[in-house]
């Protein structure tokens, strides 16, 4: 639970309360991508907000859904952003010039 991989790999732990679940995902110094899986709608968007996870997938395990969506991770994960407008942004450099009356 405490290494970053990159594979078919699924973790499965038991939890008493949506504070413990999400307390144990969050314990890492890791945060890709996470997925939660179930029929409520409105316990899958608190998960969803919940996780300190760059993308997170309601009911779904891939981590890329659309090339408008960026994707990249927090914490030690990805050292910035892919793919949507943060993509782009991630390639530029921002300069003010001034142009001052003589």
């Amino acid at each position: 639970m405490q290494v970053e991989s990159f594979g078919p790999i699924g973790e499965v732990n038991s939890f008493k309360t949506d504070e413990e679940a999400l307390k144990r995902a969050n314990d890492s110094e890791y945060g890709l991508y996470a997925s939660v899986f179930t029929n409520d709608l409105t316990r899958a968007l608190k998960f969803a907000k919940g996780f300190e996870d760059g993308a997170v997938c309601i009911n779904g395990s891939a981590p890329m859904v659309s090339m408008s969506l960026p994707f990249g991770g927090w914490k030690q994960s990805g050292i910035g952003y892919e793919v949507g407008i943060e993509g782009f942004k991630s390639w530029t450099q921002i300069k003010s010039i001034v142009i001052c009356p003589l």
